[in-house]
C-alpha cells in the first residue's frame, strides 16, 4: 500500500511477546472493533469498527506493524465482516451491505440495502457464490453481483444464520427454534422447534448436526438422521461464538471460562462430557477460531487475553497478554498461518501461528 491518507488508522502500533512461540504485533484503531476477516489470499485483512468504518490491511511480514486504510462504508456500526472471492463483505447497523476489493478498500460498492434496519447476521458461501444478510425478520440471498436470489419474511426476528455444506440449504434461528430454508425453492423444509429465544446457529461440516445456542445459556441439538434432539447447558454465559474444528468433529464454544469443544463423532456429544482448553483467571470466552487445517483452537477472552490450544484436553498457549478490554472477534487465515484479534477498544493482534504448538 501507498503511505496513510488522512483517514488512514495509524493510532498506535508495537509488537509484543506473550510467548517465545508467537510474534504478536497489536495496532490501534480509532474505534471499537467489532469483527474481523482474512481474505483469501491470506495477506489481506478487514475489521469492521464501531465508527461504521471497514479498515482494511496488508500482513507482509512480522517484523512491522502493517498499514490499515479506514473507509466510512456505513452512517453507523459495522458488525459484520466476511472474506469473498478477492475481498470483503461487510454489513452495517444501517442496513447496507458493501462488497470490498482487498487490495483496493477505496472502490468499495454497496450491492444492498434493507431500507435501514439493522442487519444481524451476515454470511457467505464462497463454493455457491452466495451472500445471505438478515434484517429484522427479513432474509436476503444474493448472488456475488448483488442480485437477489430469494427474498423472505419470518414470523420472528432473525438471529443467526448458517449455510449447509453445499449451499443448498440455510439455518435461519429466531425465537422458537431454527428453519431450514431449501434455497431453490424458498420454502422451509423443516421446522426445528424448541421453546425460547434462539441467538445462534451453525450447521455441521457432514450436514448431520443444526445447533442453536438460546437465551438460556444452552445449545440446543438437532440429528437430522435420526431426527432427535437434546441440550447440553452448564454455561455460566451465553454462547455466541461457535466453530467447528477442520476434521469437523468438534465444536468449539464461548461462554464459560474455557473453551468447550463438544465431541460430534460418532453417536454426537448427547452424554459425552467437552474437551476444556485454556482457562484464564477471572475471565470467561467471549470469541472461538478454528485453525482450518490442524485441530487447533483460538479463544479470545473477557480480559483481552488469547489463547491458543490443541482439541485434546490439555494446555494451551499464551498467543496475546491480558488486557482490560475484552476480544470480540478472532479470524485465521486461510493456511492458518495467521490470526487476528480484535477488542472493544480497537485493538488488533495479528499473531503468527507456528507449524507446532507443542501442546497435548
Amino acid at each position: 500500500m501507498s503511505a496513510l491518507a488522512q483517514d488512514d488508522v495509524e493510532e498506535g502500533a508495537g509488537i509484543e511477546l506473550a510467548s517465545p512461540l508467537f510474534e504478536t504485533i497489536s495496532v490501534m484503531a480509532p474505534s471499537n472493533a467489532n469483527a474481523a476477516a482474512f481474505a483469501n489470499d491470506g495477506r489481506h485483512f478487514a475489521v469492521a469498527l464501531g465508527d461504521g468504518s471497514l479498515a482494511v490491511g496488508s500482513w507482509e511480514d512480522t517484523a512491522s506493524p502493517p498499514q490499515l486504510t479506514r473507509r466510512p462504508h456505513h452512517r453507523v456500526a459495522a458488525v459484520a465482516v466476511r472474506a469473498f472471492g478477492d475481498g470483503f463483505v461487510s454489513a452495517g447497523q444501517d442496513g447496507t451491505v458493501w462488497l470490498t476489493p482487498a487490495g483496493a478498500p477505496q472502490s468499495a460498492t454497496r450491492i444492498w440495502s434493507s431500507a435501514g434496519d439493522w442487519i444481524e447476521a451476515l454470511l457467505v458461501h464462497e463454493g455457491a457464490g452466495l451472500i445471505a444478510a438478515a434484517s429484522a425478520r427479513s432474509l436476503v440471498v444474493l448472488a456475488s453481483d448483488g442480485i437477489p436470489r430469494l427474498q423472505c419474511e419470518f414470523e420472528e426476528t432473525i438471529s443467526g444464520l448458517a449455510f449447509d455444506r453445499d449451499g443448498q440449504r440455510l439455518a435461519v434461528s429466531g425465537y422458537g427454534g431454527v428453519s431450514l430454508v431449501e434455497l431453490a425453492t424458498g420454502t422451509v423444509e423443516h421446522r426445528l422447534t424448541w421453546k425460547g429465544a434462539h441467538i445462534g446457529v451453525t450447521w455441521s461440516p457432514d450436514n448431520r448436526y443444526v445447533v442453536s445456542a438460546t437465551q438460556e445459556k444452552e445449545l440446543h441439538i438437532w440429528d437430522l438422521v435420526t431426527m432427535r434432539d437434546f441440550r447440553m447447558g452448564g454455561y455460566p454465559r451465553k454462547t455466541h461464538q461457535m466453530a467447528w474444528t477442520a476434521d469437523g468433529q468438534m465444536l468449539a464454544c464461548s461462554g464459560a471460562d474455557v473453551v468447550t469443544a463438544w465431541p460430534f463423532k460418532g453417536s454426537g456429544p448427547e452424554g459425552r462430557p467437552p474437551v476444556e482448553i485454556g482457562f484464564v483467571f477471572g475471565a470467561t470466552v467471549t470469541a472461538v477460531a478454528a485453525h482450518p487445517v490442524q485441530n487447533i483452537v483460538a479463544a479470545g477472552y473477557s480480559s483481552g487475553s488469547v489463547l491458543l490450544g490443541a482439541t485434546v484436553k490439555g494446555e494451551a498457549l499464551i498467543a496475546r497478554s491480558r488486557t482490560k478490554w475484552p476480544v470480540t472477534a478472532l479470524a485465521f487465515s486461510p493456511d492458518g498461518s495467521r490470526l487476528i484479534a480484535v477488542d472493544q477498544a480497537g485493538g488488533i493482534a495479528l499473531v503468527a501461528v507456528p507449524d507446532e504448538l507443542g501442546v497435548r
